[in-house]
């Protein structure tokens, strides 16, 4: 639980720096769903197919220079987990018995209802909603995003 606050504009479910605290993870929750996205678009390629073009301008012609593998999109680990999962469709065909194939998912941890509810400002104390997260918890979030980088 966290502890209300009142202001000039109302109640809030949170002071001011746990409420930066849940602005960050946040903001952390929105990256892990890009990074999650890239990682799922990196895996499906064919290894192959997975380099870096570096494009080098001679005389009017693109030449390419310099080939390099592109190497495995990040991931925050306190929002995504790599599952393997078993899927009967590939390329809008069936596949009899299915087969099994890794994907990143990732899960809001609670943040985006501790987000909404910290941040509109209530005009009665009766109206503040009641948190599930602890400050403990999302510092220990936060603490665990900083040591992945």
């Amino acid at each position: 639980m966290l502890k209300i606050t009142k202001t000039d504009y109302g109640y809030f479910a949170c002071d001011k720096t746990t409420w930066v605290k849940i602005k960050r993870l946040h903001r952390w929750y929105q990256i892990a769903i890009q990074q999650a996205a890239n990682w799922n678009r990196w895996h499906a390629k064919k290894p192959e197919n997975r380099i870096i073009k570096i494009k080098n301008k001679e005389d009017g012609k693109t030449v390419i220079r310099l080939i390099l593998p592109k190497p495995e999109p990040k991931l925050i680990p306190v929002f995504t987990k790599k599952e393997v999962i078993t899927s009967y469709y590939k390329n809008g065909i069936y596949v009899p018995g299915g087969f099994q194939e890794e994907r990143v998912g990732v899960c809001d941890m609670g943040i985006l209802e501790l987000y909404a509810a910290a941040k509109k400002p209530r005009s009665q104390i009766k109206n503040v909603p009641k948190t599930t997260h602890t400050t403990e918890e999302i510092s220990c979030m936060l603490k665990e995003i900083n040591a992945s980088k």
